[in-house]
């Protein structure tokens, strides 16, 4: 979903049932007693309610892995979270750190302006495997599920995108062998990469797959990779995802 179709839904939402959101409004507090939830903001507001309904997901805190000598690293350092566009870094060696729609998409976009990016898809010490697909795939495989078993949809998505991405595993790319895209997103919880273009990228050598950091060299801007490999960056972009921050404000008796 865009931003522009995800923004119209809100504001229809909004609309239709009168309600009046508070945004850039951190709750700080919610507790429940004497019959009622108690919430408590940042602001200094105060809400109280009978019912309370926390829809605040897993993606309340961007969450950046421990990496040896990281703290010394001479470049910019970045969470997804954070990142806007990529020309700022228009001209520069770019290492993504993360290979989820994510970090896929912003090694695209670094593409787009101009940046030498590289993403990491392994870890340190196996190749991560994720599914690879297109929003076609997607949206044929939702459209069948409602009618169809998930292990027969999956069969034929999964031997679609094979066939599409037969490619992928030489740049480092694996797909779970076991489980398709539908019970492998079931049973995990990790979503399928939708290709937007990335892939072609890497196919033409302008987006470079890496292995797993081992470390930041100290006080340098040379990051060591687990093959021994070491290549110098301007920045390091983490698309490694969040961590719910709900149990740091919520109280459950």
């Amino acid at each position: 979903m865009s931003k522009d179709h995800f923004t119209a839904y809100v504001e229809s939402y909004v609309s239709r049932f009168q309600i009046e959101p508070r945004f850039d409004c951190l709750v700080t507090r919610a507790a429940h007693g004497m019959g009622k939830w108690r919430v408590e903001t940042a602001r200094g507001e105060v809400y109280e309610a009978e019912f309370l309904v926390v829809a605040a997901g897993e993606n309340g805190v961007p969450f950046v892995p421990e990496v040896d000598g990281m703290e010394g690293f001479g470049g910019v350092t970045l969470h997804s979270s954070g990142y806007r566009n990529g020309e700022e870094f228009k001209g520069k060696d770019v290492l993504v750190v993360g290979c989820g729609n994510s970090g896929m998409e912003i090694g695209l976009d670094l593409c787009n302006h101009g940046a030498r990016a590289s993403i990491v898809v392994r870890g340190p010490q196996k190749c991560m495997q994720f599914h690879v697909v297109t929003r076609g795939m997607v949206h044929l495989g939702m459209q069948m599920l409602k009618y169809v078993k998930m292990k027969y949809v999956d069969s034929i998505v999964a031997s679609m995108a094979s066939f599409y991405y037969r490619d992928l595993p030489k740049y480092g790319i694996h797909r779970p062998a076991l489980q398709g895209p539908f019970t492998h997103k079931s049973t995990t919880g990790k979503t399928p990469v939708i290709d937007v273009g990335t892939v072609d990228r890497i196919r033409s050598g302008q987006i470079q797959v890496v292995p797993g950091i081992e470390r930041v060299l100290k006080g340098t801007n040379e990051v060591e990779f687990a093959d021994g490999t070491t290549r110098r960056f301007h920045a390091i972009l983490f698309a490694t995802g969040y961590r719910s921050s709900a149990n740091s404000w919520l109280e459950v008796n």
